[in-house]
């Protein structure tokens, strides 16, 4: 996988067709016990509802999957939602959809529509974030060469993490974990060899997406 779609914080969506009334609820579970859980208190704050139907994806690539129908027809709530999450590429996620019956029957064509629209609406009320590798570097250099070496930082717009003056200026920045090495091979350039560096630690982190449903 390239690319890596997930929320940051939760969202809730609520819709009424035909009197029914859908209450989606949508978190980010990195793990089959978080999902779990969250699936137990959304059961518990709505037990008097008759549905909490609800779908998983956990993982990279959707290596854990899960789903139920909580007593609609099979077919119409668990696997709607599944596939309305797995349409917007999001991953570690995990959305619930009660439903309190209004009295008038939807019809199978209804009831998955009806779950996959509530399903869209919670995504659709919080934000979509991209997660990006990013790795950090050290470059220790001398003082005749750390205006070159700033110079060309803040002329490719190269995350500054901080400066530290010694003897020598040590210099630790961030970027994307897959230019390091070409990063590396610039810079060791740039100074003639006069200094040293040392990738660091790999950390995730998290941009806003921006993605059309």
């Amino acid at each position: 996988m390239t690319t890596y779609y997930t929320i940051t914080t939760p969202g809730k969506a609520t819709l009424t067709i035909k009197k029914s009334t859908f209450i989606c609820r949508i978190t980010r579970t990195t793990s089959q016990e978080e999902a779990a859980a969250f699936i137990e208190k959304v059961s518990a704050t709505e037990h008097k509802a008759r549905h909490n139907c609800f779908a998983t994806v956990i993982g990279d690539n959707d290596q854990f999957q899960r789903m139920n129908d909580n007593g609609e027809p099979s077919g119409t709530a668990g696997a709607p939602i599944l596939s309305t999450l797995q349409q917007h590429h999001l991953h570690d996620i995990t959305a619930v959809v009660t439903r309190y019956f209004g009295g008038i029957k939807l019809g199978t064509g209804g009831l998955i529509r009806a779950y996959r629209g509530a399903t869209s609406a919670a995504i659709d009320a919080t934000t979509i974030m991209t997660r990006r590798s990013q790795q950090t570097v050290t470059i220790t250099t001398d003082y005749a060469r750390f205006q070159v070496l700033q110079n060309y930082l803040q002329a490719h717009h190269i995350q500054l993490l901080k400066n530290d003056y010694t003897t020598t200026v040590t210099t630790t920045v961030a970027l994307p974990a897959d230019q390091v090495s070409a990063f590396s091979q610039t810079i060791t350039n740039l100074l003639s060899g006069q200094g040293t560096l040392q990738a660091g630690e790999i950390r995730p982190t998290y941009v806003p997406a921006n993605l059309t449903h």
